[in-house]
């Protein structure tokens, strides 16, 4: 099992056993090791939970879009 799953079980868990997201990364990274998850991710999923959408595909991004090579050249 791919380990983002895993880790994204074990929050989903957490979250509806109501732990918050701070002592569910806690929990992930005594039994995964420190750099198995990190804080700002867990408070994503868990502020995603609360508005009811579980539905776990990422979302777009509205950062700047993707750069498109051609040839060497970016446009």
């Amino acid at each position: 099992m791919n380990s983002q799953k895993k880790h994204l079980r074990n929050v989903i868990y957490c979250f509806k056993k109501g732990d918050s997201a701070n002592s569910t990364a806690d929990e992930i990274c005594t039994v995964y090791g420190s750099d198995a998850t990190i804080i700002t991710i867990i408070r994503n999923w868990f502020k995603r939970f609360r508005a009811s959408n579980f539905d776990l595909k990422n979302e777009g991004h509205s950062s700047r879009p993707a750069m498109r090579f051609y040839q060497g050249y970016a446009r």
